[in-house]
């Protein structure tokens, strides 16, 4: 079988358990006006920003003057987060937007960083703890709920990882299947975070995508 070398492109985040913040109502206002299963998913990747230390940037992009970009896809929209962070320790969520294209327009870039400049010297009741509502809607840090609630989100993170892998390597679903011994629908719901691989399987799929894994340290 010949390997394929991938090298996946991760954007470096430091700091675990960081503190979610939001600024403005932006973030308020987009969240309330999504379906339960989209406030879902981006409640998911909410939590990856908090307690990862690497994200891809598939989900993270650096735009400039300390602004990023979280995005976040379902059903064929593209969602756009600005966020900044506070001594790598806070991050603070402001203006959203949803867009189809892959492009982030240059009027939200513009629009971000105004806003990023205010944030310092606002009012404290501009600012609100979205890390507390994580807590209320799922359950604190440490409960069956909460922890049930991470694992699904850890699921989305590695399926989405995996086919962004199998992507790059130009595999489709049904060769990977056919190497690593599964079915197509398997490697589907991997991808789509519904089912999480056991240890064995998820080395398999790992050599059949010709990568290899590596322990290391969290970023202090």
């Amino acid at each position: 079988m010949l390997k394929v070398s991938i090298s996946l492109n991760i954007s470096y985040l430091c700091t675990m358990k960081r503190t979610i913040i939001t600024f403005g109502g932006y973030f308020e206002d987009f969240i309330e006006g999504l379906t339960d299963k989209e406030q879902q998913k981006v409640d998911y990747l909410l939590t990856l920003l908090r307690t990862q230390d690497r994200l891809p940037i598939k989900f993270i992009k650096a735009i400039r003057e300390g602004v990023y970009e979280l995005r976040i896809e379902y059903n064929s929209n593209i969602y756009r987060v600005f966020f900044v962070f506070d001594e790598d320790k806070i991050v603070v969520l402001f203006n959203v937007f949803q867009k189809k294209s892959q492009k982030t327009p240059l009027s939200e870039i513009e629009k971000a960083i105004k806003i990023k400049m205010n944030i310092m010297t606002t009012n404290d009741n501009k600012i609100k703890n979205y890390s507390e509502v994580l807590d209320q809607k799922y359950g604190a840090d440490g409960t069956p709920e909460r922890t049930i609630f991470e694992q699904n989100a850890y699921n989305l993170y590695s399926g989405l990882v995996m086919q962004e892998a199998r992507k790059e390597a130009k595999i489709t679903q049904s060769e990977l299947a056919h190497r690593t011994g599964t079915t197509k629908s398997y490697i589907s719901r991997i991808e789509n975070g519904a089912i999480s691989p056991s240890v064995g399987a998820f080395y398999r799929l790992i050599s059949a995508l010709g990568m290899r894994i590596e322990i290391v340290k969290p970023i202090a």
